[in-house]
């Protein structure tokens, strides 16, 4: 039996800086963001925000089809942020 996991599909991988995905869409230090991450369902376990080398998990709010909708609510501090999934 083969243990390999797949890759991730890359083509449902997906968020930007619009409403849709960080709200509000231009925060400020010490605003609440919501951000959210599109990925294939089944493809990614679990998925993750990293700022200054702390993680947080994101949370799965809705399945729509094939992807799955992930979200962090997060006090914002600084503005830069990385999306990274495992």
């Amino acid at each position: 039996m083969c243990n390999a996991r797949p890759t991730i599909n890359t083509r449902a991988l997906f968020s930007d800086a619009t409403n849709d995905y960080r709200c509000p869409a231009e925060p400020m230090p010490g605003d609440t963001v919501k951000i959210r991450l599109r990925t294939g369902r089944y493809n990614v376990d679990k998925a993750y925000i990293y700022v200054n080398n702390v993680e947080y998990p994101m949370t799965k709010i809705k399945a729509v089809g094939y992807l799955i909708i992930t979200r962090l609510r997060l006090k914002l501090i600084m503005t830069n942020y990385i999306i990274i999934s495992r």
